[in-house]
Parts: C-alpha cells; structure tokens; sequence
C-alpha cells in the first residue's frame, strides 16, 4: 500500500489491485456467459434431432407406402389373370361344345336318327350337360384361384399395419427419449447455475464445456431401417378341363365308343335309340 500525502490532512492508503480477485470476476462472468450460451443451445438442437428422426420416419412411412402401391398392383395383375384364364377356358370349352354338337347330329344323322328324340332331345341335353360340368369345374378353379389371391392380399395388408405400426412406435419411442434428454439437460445446466461461484468459475468451465457437447448431441439421432412389408403373390392353379373326344363316323365302331363323353350323358332310353 502506498501513502498519499493531502494538503488537508494526514496522508491516505490508496487502494491496491487485487489481480486474483479480478481474474475470479472475469471467469465468473465467463462461466455464466457459457452456461447462457449452453442453455440457449438447447432447444436448437433438440428441434434438429427432432427434424432428424421425423425425416427418417417419412422415409420409412414412404418405403412402406411404395411396397404396398407395388403390392396393389400385383393383386390387380393376378386378379386380372384369374378372370381372363376363367375366361378364356370358358371360351374354348363354348367352341369345342359346339363343334361337339355339330358332330352328334351328323354322326345321329347318318345312323338315320337326325329326327329321334335322341337327335332332338338327348343329344343336345347331353352336349349341354357335359358343357355346364366343365365350366362348373372351371368356376370351382376359379374361386379357389381368388380365395387364394385375396386370402394372401388379406395377410399381408395385416403385415402391412404391422409394419407401419412398428415405424409409428419407433417415431414416438424417439421423441419420447429426446424430449427426456432435452429435459435432463435444463436440469444439468440449473444445477451449474446454481453451484457456479466465483471461487469455482474456472473449474466449472471445462464441466459447462462438457455439457455443451452433450446439449449438441441432441441434434444427433440414430439411424432407422424402415421394415420392408413384402406380397407373397400365391400360385394360381391352372384351369384345366378334359375335353371330350368328337365323334367317329364310319366303321363299324358302336355308337358308346363314337360318342364317347356325351354317351354316358345320355338316359338309358335313349341309349337304346343308337345302339
């Protein structure tokens, strides 16, 4: 301490610079600058793991949605299959009946039987009877083919809600941890605030330091792989039917073998009639 002398009186102590005291001032003000500037970090970061992790969770809403497009489509394409193949059977089965026919009567017709009840009456009955038996067996394929398409379809749109319900529970457990983060860090920095002291500024420093990579980490998320939910298109089963044989004429072949398919068809009666 220096000694001022005064024209007015005695001399005076001047006031000496506490260098140490100054310094405890100066990272005591510092220190709370950063615990500020930590706090204000905050929310920022939590809004980008934020935006993160709902970006991730479009990405995975979006594949599932393009999976599900993609599966609609091959239910239409198999669906389409089925009714085009019953169609085209039916078809084929329509032609062959009438080309059949055409072949009862001419074959009825040269055995002098063009006007019998079995040329006018059993003969078509036949013919349209093992007509109506084919495409009864192609209709049962049919609905066979469709249950199995829309029994596959149906399980996997279950796999589908599943899988968007596994996307859902992953968006919200994320948000739910990052919101507990968020909230364990105001809690540390209140606890900084608190202890902080300009007897303990500079040590604390480093410690704020830490918490601020903690406070960025927040903006940090884990990476999602979105679950794929995949159409199991089903094997459809071939329409298949026996077609009957057109019958002979000429030769001494019996009527039973040149009719073959209708004949069996016929009553016993008119059986009779050919033979």
């Amino acid at each position: 301490q220096a000694m001022l002398a005064s024209a007015e009186g005695p001399a005076q102590t001047a006031p000496t610079y506490d260098a140490a005291a100054a310094q405890r001032a100066a990272d005591y003000s510092a220190a709370n600058e950063d615990v500020n500037y930590a706090e204000g970090r905050i929310d920022p970061n939590f809004q980008i793991g934020y935006d993160n992790l709902l970006g991730q969770y479009n990405s995975g809403i979006n594949k599932l949605l393009g999976d599900k497009s993609r599966a609609e489509r091959d239910y239409g394409i198999q669906t389409d299959r089925a009714k085009s193949g019953r169609q085209d059977t039916v078809a084929r089965i329509n032609q062959g009946i009438s080309n059949q026919f055409s072949g009862v009567k001419r074959l009825l017709g040269s055995r002098g039987a063009g006007s019998s009840s079995a040329a006018q009456i059993a003969a078509p009955y036949a013919v349209g009877a093992l007509g109506n038996e084919q495409r009864q067996g192609v209709q049962r394929t049919y609905g066979m083919n469709m249950q199995d398409i829309d029994t596959k379809r149906g399980d996997y749109l279950q796999d589908w809600e599943v899988k968007r319900g596994e996307t859902e529970t992953w968006k919200n457990n994320q948000t739910k941890a990052l919101e507990a983060k968020r909230a364990e860090q105001r809690v540390k920095i209140a606890q900084q605030r608190a202890a902080l002291n300009p007897e303990n500024a500079a040590q604390y420093r480093s410690s704020i330091r830490d918490l601020m990579t903690q406070i960025d980490n927040l903006g940090r998320t884990d990476s999602y792989v979105a679950p794929t939910a995949a159409y199991k298109a089903p094997e459809l089963t071939a329409y298949g039917y026996q077609p009957a044989g057109g019958p002979a004429e000429g030769g001494d072949t019996s009527a039973a073998q040149k009719l073959g398919a209708y004949y069996t068809l016929l009553p016993e009666e008119q059986k009779d009639e050919l033979l």
